[in-house]
C-alpha cells in the first residue's frame, strides 16, 4: 500500500506525534509511507527519505492556531498540488488536530481516496471559545468521512460515540504502546545514578514535561515525609525545559527538599532508556482533569517496558492492575502516594513481582503489535 499521513510537524513534537510516528514505523517495511507536514524540520530538502519515511513539506502561509484556519484553503491547494506529485495513494490517514485533520478530509474527497483517523486526544482548542465550535465541527465531518477511527481509550471511544454519533463498528481502540527493543530492562543505569551522585541512594524518577497538569508537589510532599524514615531516597526528575525547570526548583526550595531532588534537564529521546534504568521507583502523577482520564502516557508503557516498580494514579493508567505489575494511588492525594511509595521499599519481594510483570504486561503493547492490528483494519477497508 501506498499511505499518506497529512501531519504538522515534522519529526513530530509530543506524545501525540511520537505514537503517530511508532505506529507507522513497523507499517514502513511492507508499505510506502509519505508524510505530508508544514514545518519542524530537521532536513531542508523539499523532499526526502529517512529511514522509514518519504518525507514532504506543504507550505503554511502563518503559523498562529486561527491563521492556519483562515488560510488553510491555500495551504490545500498546495497540498493537493504535492500529492500529485507522487502518483496515487490507497489511504489517507489523519493526525486529527485541526486544520491537518480538515486537510485530511479534503484530500480525501478531492483524490477519492479512504480517509482513517487517528483519536489520541481531545480537540487541542476545546476549552478555547474562540475555536471550540469550529473545531467540533470539522472534526465532526472528519469522522463522519472516516471509514474507521482510531482512539487511545475507552473514554475517547465513548465520546466518538455520543458526541460524534460514531457507529461502534468503525470504531477500535489502539493505545499507546511501546518499543520493547529500545526500552529494554537489561539495560545498565549504574552510569547515571554515578553521573548524578546517586549510587548508593534509591531514586525515585519521574520523566516527561513539567508542566502544571503532572503534580510533582503532590510527588514532593510524599517524599519529604517518607524522607524521615528513608534516607537514601532521592527525586531523579528527568526533562523540562528551563523555564519550567526553575519554577520546580523554586518549589523544591521552600519545602526544604532542594538537595534531595536532582533536575537532569532536556535529554535527548534516545537517551530515554538510559535513566529510566537508573530509576528503583518509576512514578506518574496527573491532576483531576478529563484529558487525563482520557489519556494513555507513553511513559507509563515506557516504565513498564523498563521493568520498572510504576506507582501512578489511577486516572493516568489504564494498563496497571493494582498490586499485580504497579502500584496505583489516588490522584492529588500525596497521602495515598506515600503509601504506594512505601509499600514497594518495604517489601523487596513484591517489588520484584511487580518489575517481572510490568515488563510482561509492556510486551503485550509492543508497538508491532498494535501496528498489526491497525494495519490489518486498513487493508481491510480499502
Amino acid at each position: 500500500m501506498k499511505i499518506a499521513l497529512i501531519a504538522g510537524t515534522y519529526p513530530p513534537t509530543g506524545g501525540a506525534g511520537a505514537r503517530l510516528i511508532r505506529m507507522f514505523e513497523p507499517l514502513s517495511e511492507n508499505h510506502d509511507i509519505h508524510i505530508f507536514a508544514t514545518g519542524s524540520f530537521v532536513n531542508e530538502n523539499t523532499d526526502y527519505k529517512d529511514d522509514n519515511f518519504y518525507i514532504h513539506k506543504v507550505k503554511l502561509p502563518l503559523t498562529m492556531p486561527i491563521a492556519k484556519l483562515v488560510f488553510s484553503g491555500i495551504t490545500k491547494r498546495y497540498l493537493f498540488k504535492r500529492m500529485k506529485k507522487f502518483g496515487v495513494f490507497d489511504a489517507i490517514f489523519s493526525y486529527y488536530i485541526t486544520p491537518w485533520a480538515y486537510l485530511s478530509l479534503s484530500a480525501s474527497k478531492r483524490f477519492s481516496i479512504p480517509l482513517f483517523s487517528d483519536y489520541p486526544d481531545f480537540e487541542i482548542y476545546e476549552n478555547n471559545i474562540v475555536y471550540k465550535s469550529v473545531t467540533k465541527n470539522i472534526l465532526k465531518k472528519v469522522f463522519k468521512n472516516s471509514l474507521h477511527i482510531f482512539p487511545i481509550s475507552n473514554p475517547l471511544k465513548d465520546r466518538l460515540i455520543n458526541t460524534y454519533k460514531i457507529p461502534r463498528e468503525k470504531i477500535t481502540i489502539i493505545p499507546n504502546g511501546v518499543d520493547t527493543e529500545v526500552f529494554n530492562p537489561a539495560i545498565d543505569g549504574s552510569k547515571i545514578k554515578e553521573r548524578f551522585g546517586l549510587s548508593d541512594s534509591l531514586v525515585i524518577g519521574y520523566i516527561g514535561a513539567l508542566v502544571e497538569w503532572v503534580r510533582l508537589d503532590v510527588l514532593f510532599v510524599s517524599f519529604k515525609k517518607l524522607k524521615k524514615d528513608y534516607e537514601s531516597i532521592k527525586v531523579l526528575i528527568v526533562g523540562g525545559q528551563d523555564c519550567e525547570i526553575e519554577k520546580v526548583k523554586l518549589l523544591c526550595k521552600k519545602m526544604g527538599i532542594d538537595n534531595e531532588v536532582i533536575f537532569t534537564g532536556y535529554v535527548p529521546y534516545s537517551e530515554i532508556p538510559d535513566y529510566i534504568a537508573s530509576f528503583d521507583i518509576a512514578v506518574a502523577t496527573y491532576s483531576k482533569d478529563f484529558r487525563i482520564s482520557a489519556s494513555s502516557p507513553l511513559k507509563i508503557m515506557e516504565y513498564m517496558s523498563m521493568g520498572k516498580a510504576v506507582v501512578a494514579d489511577k486516572l493516568g493508567s489504564k494498563t496497571i492492575k493494582n498490586t499485580e505489575n504497579g502500584i496505583l494511588f489516588e490522584p492529588e492525594d500525596a497521602e495515598s502516594l506515600e503509601n504506594a511509595i512505601m509499600m514497594i521499599l518495604d517489601d523487596s519481594r513484591l517489588k520484584r513481582k511487580l518489575e517481572i510483570n510490568a515488563r510482561e504486561t509492556a510486551l503485550k503493547y509492543d508497538w508491532k503489535i498494535l501496528s498489526k492490528k491497525m494495519e490489518d483494519i486498513i487493508i481491510e477497508n480499502v
